[in-house]
């Protein structure tokens, strides 16, 4: 064992701990997985509970990392200065205690323990407790960045709130504050953690905490909360594109699987003859599935299935917060290499019939949060999306996956062709001139449609085609 960096006194009681690590004995593993990072908690021989995080060797780059370690730029090195710098700057992070390299040749990072809970569970409290919170965790981020450093991983997970106080956590991305970019970057991360905790002003108090900005909020304090909220829109953006592209592999939540004769990915949690049941088509099936089968096109080649490409579309849809049925399988028949047909099995939801008013309520709701997300939906207008009861009340979900792109970004002109197609299905069925202004109104305060921007994307536009 060597011994690289760390408080002399400390030593004799870390050894034994970690001699046990070395041997994987009297430790309690939270994260243990094959070919990353561990983590563990030990116990020193007085009792005191101590943070362990044994960082392994990477078998595909291991000249690379040699120099790392011999130029002084390893992953645990650069966490143990970091956390030497933010403690002297009165960042509250956890005291590094040791940085050791074991005879297997691993090197392992010991801190303190910190006792508490991640902040989306600590959140979960009265408003009068939120709200206080909320304040003290942007003022920790704010005294990160005023000491001239940016996580760049700031999510819920690496807040840890103990005896109602927050510490940040998980220190290896963090990097000199070099531009205003990186502060808004881990603001946005942060903000987009939190979207399904916090209700979109508590998103604000922690923005404006994070900022140091006092209500009632000038013209120059509004341009900065959005600037925020720009990156925060960014980031989900790349989830969701992240998420779609992970879908189409075999992971946790799918699984490879092949059924009369076709080949696909099956949800985890269904069994493979629900999907073959599907598939026969009997009108006696109960099991709360449907199934849509699409032929193969000339383009299938190298866009994929159309199955395929629900199946993507409604992961993106997910990571995104937006209503749509569940797929839980796709298969495709190949000949030659091209998909001949495709198959997808679906949830069953139930459809509710609602007033004419609720109903575009919804669905007003949907479109703003698939053009905010950066969804293209050629034709979708046109058919109008189921409309679900749910235990909060009435939402409008995308039914037909296959008419859903994820673009990740729309011009002003598709959100508007988009939105006047919606229009035109709206008074062919009967809303009123009142409904359909609310509705107009809804949608231009989340989403302003300015001329002066539709001006630019048509001059942008002529420029591509010369």
């Amino acid at each position: 064992m060597e011994w690289l960096a760390g408080d002399p006194q400390r030593r004799e009681a870390l050894e034994p701990v970690l001699e046990r690590l070395g041997r994987g004995e009297a430790v309690t593993w939270i994260r243990q997985r094959l070919g990353r990072r561990s983590l563990a908690q030990g116990t020193l021989p007085d009792g005191t509970p101590c943070f362990l995080k044994l960082y392994l060797s990477n078998p595909k780059h291991p000249w690379r990392d040699a120099w790392k370690r011999r130029l002084h730029l390893s992953t645990p090195e650069r966490e143990w200065r970091t956390a030497m710098r933010l403690r002297a700057a009165g960042v509250r992070v956890p005291e590094p205690w040791a940085h050791v390299r074991l005879d297997t040749g691993q090197d392992v990072l010991v801190t303190e323990w910190i006792e508490g809970h991640p902040l989306d569970a600590a959140l979960r409290t009265t408003p009068t407790e939120r709200h206080a919170l909320l304040h003290q965790v942007g003022e920790l981020v704010r005294e990160l960045h005023a000491a001239g450093f940016a996580h760049r991983d700031l999510h819920r997970e690496n807040v840890l709130i103990a005896e109602g106080v927050p510490w940040l956590i998980d220190l290896q991305a963090v990097t000199r504050l070099a531009t205003p970019r990186l502060q808004l970057r881990d603001l946005g991360h942060l903000d987009h953690s939190l979207r399904r905790t916090l209700s979109f002003p508590d998103r604000v108090r922690l923005r404006a905490a994070a900022l140091a900005l006092e209500r009632p909020f000038d013209e120059r304090a509004r341009q900065q909360l959005r600037a925020v909220g720009r990156a925060s829109l960014s980031r989900a953006r790349r989830h969701a594109r992240s998420r779609a592209a992970r879908s189409l592999r075999p992971g946790r939540r799918a699984r490879r699987f092949e059924v009369a004769g076709g080949t696909g990915l099956i949800d985890r949690e269904l069994d493979a003859a629900a999907v073959e049941s599907a598939l026969s088509a009997e009108p006696a099936r109960d099991d709360g599935l449907e199934l849509a089968v699409f032929p193969g096109g000339p383009g299938d080649l190298w866009r994929g299935s159309a199955a395929r490409r629900a199946w993507e579309a409604a992961h993106a849809l997910e990571a995104s917060d937006i209503p749509h049925i569940r797929p839980r399988a796709f298969v495709e028949w190949r000949r030659l290499g091209w998909p001949v047909r495709s198959a997808l099995v679906m949830d069953r939801e139930a459809r509710a019939a609602l007033p004419a008013e609720d109903a575009l309520d919804a669905e007003t709701t949907l479109w703003i949060q698939l053009h905010e997300s950066g969804f293209r939906t050629p034709g979708l207008e046109g058919a109008p999306p189921q409309v679900f009861a749910l235990a909060d009340g009435a939402a409008a979900a995308v039914a037909d996956l296959t008419r859903v792109q994820f673009a990740g970004r729309l011009t002003n002109t598709e959100r508007r062709e988009s939105f006047h197609a919606l229009q035109h299905r709206w008074q062919a069925s009967g809303i009123g001139e009142q409904a359909l202004h609310r509705a107009q109104q809804r949608y231009s305060r989340r989403l302003p449609l300015s001329i002066e921007a539709l001006r630019r994307d048509a001059l942008r536009e002529r420029v591509r085609k010369r």
